[in-house]
């Protein structure tokens, strides 16, 4: 064989073992990424598997999402939704709360209701939650603030550091925790 057709056979031999090479490389790939994929499954169902153990059986649908209305649970409660609102009333700002509603739109409206059914002026959603309580904290200009957690003690301590921390207020004090319980069903 002359050099020429030495030099064809060995680039034909170099790119079909380049292109075999490439090949094994993209399987991997595909496998790495399979695997990925794979665990990204498996975080999620454990996720949702969580969230159903501690809302029910739509507790992946839960998650602040407005209108949702949670099952009944098996143990005979239902969840609540809250919500506190804000409004002026006699020059102070004053609050109003819904702590007994089946959505978050619904415990928002009673809330908002009960605000300009008393009188207030400028009322307007300050903090939701489910199963839990909504703590407010005044600072000593008047300024109020609340924060929803799963316990009365953090909601107001939430609620406290947002005054102070959050917003740089002087005097913060806890006020109120709302309580946003389960209620039994049977």
């Amino acid at each position: 064989m002359s050099f020429t057709k030495k030099a064809v056979i060995g680039l034909i031999a170099f790119a079909a073992a380049a292109d075999a090479c490439a090949q094994q490389s993209n399987e991997q790939n595909f496998r790495e990424q399979q695997a990925v994929q794979q665990q990204q499954h498996a975080a999620s169902q454990a996720r949702q598997g969580y969230e159903a153990s501690q809302y029910g059986a739509a507790g992946s649908a839960m998650a602040g999402n407005v209108g949702y209305t949670p099952p009944v649970i098996d143990n005979g409660y239902r969840s609540s939704f809250g919500a506190v609102v804000f409004g002026a009333k006699a020059g102070a700002v004053s609050v109003w709360y819904s702590g007994e509603a089946d959505s978050f739109p619904l415990a928002e409206a009673e809330a908002l209701r009960k605000c300009t059914a008393d009188g207030g002026n400028g009322c307007a959603v300050a903090e939701t939650g489910v199963d839990g309580y909504i703590g407010v904290a005044v600072a000593a200009d008047g300024t109020r603030f609340a924060k929803y957690r799963a316990s009365e003690h953090d909601a107001l301590e939430l609620a406290v550091g947002a005054c102070e921390y959050g917003a740089g207020k002087q005097g913060c004090k806890a006020e109120r925790a709302y309580p946003v319980l389960p209620r039994r069903t049977r």
